[in-house]
């Protein structure tokens, strides 16, 4: 169709509370026996998959169990004339919903006639909903829609929106709710998101008002209640019950900002829309560090402890698989069949170039009192010097990439490293560099440099710039690749690659990041892997002294799920995974550290309870996917998705991303 949404609704009559039987008791309304014109199609009965298309002056259904999708009907705004009494006014249509033949349409404020305009097919009832504590039906039914029949007000603030300006409309029907005695059906509960709140007209025909004052974008019912989220600004998010919602104006609490999934109540900093996906919330675009990713993230809440939920996010290039809670680190979750390799990085000490010229012929550029010392084989950044050396890495522009920088002779300010002139933060710290040390920075490799700050006096030693897998969670510290490995698909024709090849040079590397250091607290690992024999690690954060930190590991038959700081704590699988299939695994620490718990494909497969608590963290010790620091215990087999998360998983939850995450391992599986 050539035209323009601003919103469109797919309308499955069978899901409606008689299974869309309503469909055929309305041989005796005005629009069942009207006349086939311009502004209504020929068959007479509403259909069974109605599409329903928003456009800023006009909406139109059309007959989704026609293949060629006809015209069914078609509601004419008043294009711009205040003084039109049609069903719709003005030429702002933004919104549509619908549920038990109920039609609810949001408009723009427009010459005070904007607000909710609902439509029952069944008793042919045309009323308005507004902000001026009037509720008004219109004289006229449905067929009289693009006429000017006019409107009656009633005057009861009961009925009065907080907001005549509406940005979403959302409907649901509640197990207890009355019915209609003119229809013999339920009555929907509507929701319109608006520029001042939210207000839920209830099946009763009252009012009610969130707390939540602020431009509402989206909103959206589950079976516990009605999410929404604030348009623009500052992140914000909201959830109230039914419970709540019975309870009259105010009802509402803001979750914004806190650790969700991504924390994924930030991805919601303007969503391009909201709605309801099974249990799950799903939310469009998402803000991921400096710039836009645009998707759908889908949420899986915990309405006990919203920190404790879990979130997804699916690109068109990218799945993350279920991130719960305080999500550290979403990894190996791409889609693309290649090859990744090292073989393009930059590993540079300096010690080759005779002069400034010489580096300057390599890639390197010197600004501001940057200069390069061939004495010392370093540079000397200055006070407010500028060393760029995006150009001296053949990575190409734009990809993930680990960089390292070895720092020395600091006496004064500081040092900032840039990906495309913004600040990137240490993997291991939240500041700029004050002291000498080995730094390194996840980042798209664009325009990389390093600024020197408040007189800072200082050299830097040596440059690496290394391919990495991103990790795809809001933390954005990827995995540095070392040697080769193989992306290859799942399954034939799925989405989904898995990681393959590793060996004690090929394997992936994630610098220190005390994001990991999880002290006595409760924390998880998860993944998915294949393999038919052998011994490997799958991921692991101990150090090469094999002194702290924690490890998810096969050894033959077994599955190991470690903590240590000295000595071990540790669970071990009962369940031999080497079945040369893609198998889920996930280690579970709990209970303050306490509890250790090992799921194999979604259940519960072994548990040690009441070890000694180990302390992870303070050691400086990298994470590896496909081996340990000792480069000597290669994962055997294949790994996909792979996430670590600083909350431990409920069972309920580890059995959800299990059955919702075995489909993208199976053939043309399609994940994107």
């Amino acid at each position: 169709k050539s035209q323009t949404a601003v919103d469109v609704f797919v309308y499955d009559t069978s899901k409606d509370s008689d299974g869309g039987a309503w469909r055929h008791r309305t041989q005796h309304t005005s629009w069942y026996n009207e006349g086939a014109s311009s502004t209504r199609g020929s068959r007479k009965e509403f259909p069974a998959i109605a599409v329903i298309v928003a456009e800023a002056t006009k909406v139109t259904i059309y007959d989704g169990d026609d293949p060629s999708l006809p015209m069914w009907m078609v509601f004419n705004a008043s294009g711009g004339l205040a003084s039109d009494a049609r069903f719709l006014p003005g030429s702002t249509v933004v919104a549509v919903n619908i549920r038990n033949g109920v039609l609810a349409v949001g408009v723009e404020d427009f010459s005070g006639r904007g607000g909710l305009y609902v439509a029952d097919f069944n008793s042919e009832a045309l009323s308005h909903y507004n902000t001026f504590g009037t509720y008004s039906i219109r004289a006229g039914d449905v067929s009289e829609r693009n006429d000017s029949s006019g409107w009656q007000a009633i005057t009861n603030s009961s009925f009065s929106i907080v907001a005549s300006d509406i940005n979403d409309v959302a409907m649901t029907v509640l197990p207890d709710a009355p019915t209609d005695a003119a229809t013999g059906l339920p009555v929907p509960t509507i929701a319109v998101a608006t520029d001042s709140g939210v207000s839920v007209i209830r099946d009763d025909g009252t009012v009610v008002d969130s707390l939540q004052t602020y431009v509402v974008g989206n909103c959206a019912f589950n079976s516990e209640g009605i999410f929404y989220s604030k348009d623009g600004g500052t992140a914000s998010f909201s959830f109230a019950t039914f419970a709540d919602i019975a309870g009259g104006d105010g009802f509402g609490d803001e979750v914004a900002s806190q650790s969700v999934g991504t924390k994924s109540f930030d991805i919601l900093t303007r969503p391009t829309e909201l709605a309801l996906l099974g249990q799950n919330i799903s939310v469009g675009g998402r803000v991921e560090g400096t710039g836009v990713v645009n998707g759908v993230a889908l949420h899986a809440p915990n309405y006990t402890d919203f920190t404790k939920g879990m979130s997804a996010l699916t690109t068109s290039s990218y799945n993350t698989g279920w991130m719960n809670g305080d999500i550290k680190l979403a990894a190996l979750a791409d889609t693309t069949a290649e090859t990744l390799s090292d073989a393009n990085a930059l590993d540079d000490d300096f010690s080759t170039y005779a002069d400034q010229a010489a580096a300057e012929a390599a890639g390197y550029s010197f600004a501001n009192g940057c200069t390069f010392d061939a004495t010392n084989n370093q540079v000397d950044v200055g006070a407010s010097g500028q060393f760029n050396f995006n150009s001296a890495s053949s990575i190409p522009n734009n990809s993930d990439v680990i960089a390292e920088l070895v720092v020395s002779n600091v006496t004064t300010g500081a040092l900032v490293f840039q990906s495309n002139f913004v600040n990137i933060n240490p993997l291991n710290q939240t500041n700029a560099i004050s002291a000498n040390g080995t730094y390194h920075f996840s980042c798209k490799k664009s325009n990389l440099r390093v600024v020197g700050i408040n007189s800072f006096d200082g050299s830097v030693d040596s440059i690496s710039v290394r391919l990495a897998d991103p990790d795809r969670s809001v933390n954005g510290k990827g995995l540095a690749v070392h040697g080769s490995l193989t992306k290859a698909a799942v399954a034939t024709g799925a989405d989904v690659v898995g990681y393959s090849g590793f060996s004690s040079s090929n394997y992936l590397e994630q610098p220190y990041n005390a994001d990991l250091d999880f002290g006595t607290g409760d924390f998880c690992v998860m993944g998915w892997v294949k393999v038919s024999s052998g011994t490997g690690r799958i991921v692991e954060a101990i150090d090469a002294g094999n002194t702290e930190g924690f490890s998810l590991f096969a050894s033959g038959a077994t599955v190991y799920f470690r903590t240590r700081n000295t000595n071990n704590s540790q669970v071990l699988s009962n369940t031999d995974i080497r079945s040369g299939t893609w198998r889920f695994v996930a280690g579970v620490r709990q209970n303050s550290g306490a509890d250790h718990l090992i799921y194999i494909d979604g259940a519960l497969d072994n548990s040690a309870v009441g070890t000694v608590v180990r302390s992870i963290g303070g050691t400086d010790t990298p994470l590896l996917v496909g081996n340990r620091s000792a480069l000597d215990a290669p994962w055997p087999g294949d790994i996909a998705l792979i996430r670590i998360s600083a909350t431990a998983p409920t069972a309920d939850q580890i059995a959800k991303i299990y059955e919702d995450e075995k489909l993208l391992f199976q053939e043309n599986a399609k994940a994107t």
